[in-house]
């Protein structure tokens, strides 16, 4: 049976974890790129993927660039990062969903939707999305470093 990410709701990180969520905030691509490489540990740059190949439950044919993102792993990363950080963020959440059995809640669905939408909003939007991909950045390296994963990010309680 599938359980959530433990720290739990994400709006609370800003308050549980000032200095990473800030961090987070500051330099969103910075955060999702190192995320990423944490999330992935021993298994980076091997299993890497654009989007980490999220899409592909939708359809199969919705893998972005494998053979260039696993020959290129750092400028695709650096790409990803900054071009598509809410994707960046997205695809290491579902790396550690699927390799950990874990599921979003209801309110983690709603982040999601709201990020995504949060895309076509102009300045307000790029706003509200920095602030929920901090969080569930956040949310998810609480999840890593609880799980015995390594990680550089500046996450104190």
């Amino acid at each position: 049976m599938a359980q959530n990410f433990k720290h739990q709701p994400p709006l609370t990180v800003p308050c549980t974890f000032p200095l990473g969520w800030c961090w987070a905030c500051c330099c969103p691509p910075c955060h999702a790129f190192i995320h990423r490489m944490e999330v992935l540990g021993d298994k980076w740059p091997e299993n890497y993927y654009l989007c980490q190949n999220m899409y592909e439950d939708i359809h199969e044919k919705c893998v972005c660039c494998p053979d260039t993102a696993n020959k290129l792993p750092y400028p695709c990363l650096c790409f990803e990062s900054f071009c598509f950080t809410g994707g960046a963020v997205s695809g290491s959440r579902y790396y550690l969903s699927k390799e950990y059995g874990l599921e979003d809640t209801m309110l983690e669905k709603v982040f999601g939707i709201c990020l995504a939408i949060s895309v076509f909003c102009g300045l307000v939007g790029s706003f509200y999305a920095v602030l929920f991909t901090a969080c569930l950045g956040n949310q998810q390296t609480y999840e890593l470093k609880d799980r015995g994963g390594s990680s550089k990010q500046p996450l104190q309680p």
